[in-house]
């Protein structure tokens, strides 16, 4: 099929898949319950580009038919709990998990991107008091900061691929997708469940718990497909095709890491910008309109221009209208990230 052809193209990389080294990590498992078909095909193709796939372990689940979000969050207790019973007596570990939904990002044929690997698990071998690092996010949540680290090893420099992701509350859910997790993130996670059990869906579960704990390689080495359709909320999924492409998603990742905003400052400047250009161009649009009927001899502005202009800043404010109509409720919010 197109899909798979087109995702072969995406993972090529600039550097051979034998120059990424994960041997820091204690332990890495993608999570499934589609083993053998399209879903894990196309995330074999990912992790091969990445030199994952001989050293992950696949956990297959069935789907859980009366709520598929208590499934999803099952899925991560019970992998979470595996790297507890495998690695639980040392003194500090971490471990790698992935879905089967995970995609390539912008920056997959990065030449650089060994050396992101590298500098992430070079900082999660390294230091302490972080609980999970993202390698790939949903940067579409309100309330999400994106912000540059100090390198203690460089006085006055901050840290080239790791940035640190804070969140104003748990609505501020990042997906999982993709994560590192040290051993007293997963001994945090652990014991909310077993305290509480399931009640919010596990992206919400560590926004609630690790408010300023968790990080994000720069660029991100995944991201969630754009094309895998979700078990849980297949009608969101125009919605991903639209706002999970490579080429936004890396738009949207520079914008938040120059800016250091709040995704709540950022998205709100951005529509507001888009409506004054698509007013101002509309209203030159339409002087210069009445100026070519009632006096074309003294019209010496340039049609084509203003006509352009008005053409695009539409169909940016059509863009920005079509995404807000098929984006979820907030209620719905974390459904949408699965």
């Amino acid at each position: 099929p197109a899909s798979r052809s087109a995702l072969r193209m995406q993972v090529q990389t600039a550097a051979p898949p034998s120059a990424f080294d994960w041997s820091a990590l204690d332990g890495a498992y993608l999570i499934t319950c589609d083993e053998g078909g399209e879903r894990m095909r196309s995330a074999k193709a990912v992790l091969s580009s990445f030199n994952l796939a001989d050293s992950t372990q696949v956990r297959v689940f069935d789907p859980d038919p009366k709520d598929k979000i208590r499934g999803c969050y099952n899925s991560h207790i019970a992998v979470l709990e595996e790297a507890e019973r495998t690695f639980g007596d040392r003194r500090d570990y971490s471990v790698l998990v992935l879905e089967d939904n995970v995609g390539p990002s912008h920056a997959t044929g990065n030449p650089e991107m060994p050396r992101v690997v590298s500098d992430v698990l070079s900082f999660a071998g390294s230091e302490e008091g972080w609980d999970v690092i993202h390698l790939a996010y949903i940067m579409y949540v309100p309330g999400l900061s994106v912000l540059r680290v100090d390198n203690p090893a460089k006085p006055g420099s901050v840290r080239e691929h790791l940035m640190q992701v804070q969140v104003t509350n748990s609505q501020s859910a990042l997906g999982n997708t993709a994560y590192v997790i040290s051993k007293q993130g997963v001994d945090a996670v652990l014991r909310e469940h077993r305290e509480r059990g399931f009640r919010v869906p596990i992206p919400d579960l560590m926004a609630e718990l690790f408010p300023t704990s968790r990080y994000a390689a720069y660029p991100m080495p995944f991201h969630r497909s754009a094309t895998i359709r979700s078990i849980v909320n297949p009608q969101f999924d125009d919605l991903r095709q639209i706002m999970f492409r490579p080429s936004w998603t890396g738009f949207w990742e520079k914008v938040l890491v120059s800016t250091g905003l709040s995704t709540s400052i950022v998205f709100p400047s951005l529509i507001a910008l888009v409506v004054l250009l698509f007013l101002v161009s509309t209203g030159q649009a339409a002087t210069a309109a009445w100026e070519l009927v009632t006096a074309p001899q003294e019209f010496h502005g340039n049609v084509v221009l203003i006509g352009l202009e008005t053409v695009v800043s539409a169909f940016s404010l059509a863009f920005i209208l079509y995404g807000a109509s098929l984006a979820p409720k907030p209620a719905e919010d974390a459904k949408a990230k699965a």
